[in-house]
């Protein structure tokens, strides 16, 4: 059907583009509120996580009126043809910086996300075939939640019949991220 589409004319109903500002606009509304609800739950929570998730919501947001504001432009003259793809290479450059200044802190605070025990090796009694309920140990190398002074250690649950499981630092950091163990 497509492939037909190109290959004969049609007329649109309306004018060029206004089912493109119909859907940009409501677009860029939705995606501007949802990036803000989710970027002040993600302060009110502390969580990483959330913050990044509403930065990908605020920039659909932007392109969606970088979309509008370039279809109202076109009208005007069609040397702006180039608007919304100059502002898409723009954003696009945007989350590539800020994906590798995060990656740039996160090892800089230790976490060795290049390697695969960052990532979740399932421990020694999941490979043996037990299942681990909840089970208390100190951790050892840089990752986080134990290892020095103030109590340390982590506790992993099971998430049941998955084989996965969650580590959490015991130390009392209200801030600190869960991890993921083997899912």
């Amino acid at each position: 059907m497509a492939i037909e589409h190109l290959q004969h004319e049609h007329e649109e109903e309306g004018e060029p583009g206004e089912a493109l500002l119909y859907l940009s606009i409501p677009g860029f509304v939705v995606f501007a509120l949802l990036g803000l609800i989710k970027l002040r739950l993600g302060y009110k929570t502390r969580s990483a996580s959330m913050k990044k998730d509403a930065i990908c919501s605020l920039t659909g947001a932007a392109l969606s009126l970088c979309v509008a504001i370039g279809n109202l432009l076109v009208r005007v003259s069609s040397s702006w043809w180039w608007f919304d793809a100059a502002c898409a290479l723009v954003a696009s450059l945007g989350l590539l910086l800020f994906g590798l200044h995060d990656l740039w802190n996160n090892a800089a605070k230790g976490h060795s996300w290049w390697r695969a025990r960052f990532w979740g090796t399932p421990s020694r009694q999941r490979q043996r075939g037990r299942k681990p309920s909840a089970q208390q140990g100190s951790r050892s190398g840089g990752g986080g939640g134990g290892g020095g002074g103030g109590g340390g250690g982590f506790v992993e649950v099971s998430l049941g019949g998955g084989g996965g499981a969650l580590a959490a630092p015991l130390d009392g950091d209200a801030g600190a991220e869960v991890e993921v163990l083997g899912v």
